[in-house]
């Protein structure tokens, strides 16, 4: 028995559909696809970013504790030099009265000279490391 015409365009319908259900399949994949692959972009971006600021981060982390080792030892050195002070300006004034004995004066030597030029030298600096090592205390309280 041969189709009907009827019976033939039912299965070409019928096809037609299955066709587009599977081409709308195809699409949605598709689309997925794209979706993903975008997303791989992204995640890349950010992988690369935060790899870089993980970087930098490790690089700023080296310098604050080397910061931090040199402020200890300005610290130190700057305790170590109002005692140098303290110590010069003793000594100095136990020179000058030997000396007046002597009739000479403090500034026929040269070296007191010298520490007497120096001194205001290393409280101006004195002054200005307490104010550095103030900073980075504070900086590093954040």
């Amino acid at each position: 028995m041969k189709p009907t015409q009827e019976q033939i365009l039912n299965a070409l319908n019928k096809l037609v559909r299955e066709n587009k259900t599977e081409l709308k399949a195809e699409k949605i994949e598709l689309e997925s696809v794209k979706v993903i692959e975008a997303n791989a972009r992204i995640i890349k971006i950010f992988n690369t970013r935060v790899q870089e600021l993980s970087n930098e981060v490790d690089s700023a982390y080296d310098r604050v504790v080397k910061a931090q080792r040199r402020a200890l030892d300005l610290k130190k050195r700057l305790v170590e030099g109002k005692e140098h002070i303290k110590l010069s300006e003793k000594n100095i004034k136990l020179v000058t009265a030997k000396l007046k004995e002597l009739g000479l004066k403090a500034n026929d030597i040269p070296a007191i000279s010298e520490i007497n030029g120096i001194i205001p030298k290393l409280l101006k600096n004195i002054e200005k490391g307490k104010k550095s090592n103030d900073k980075l205390a504070k900086l590093l309280k954040f």
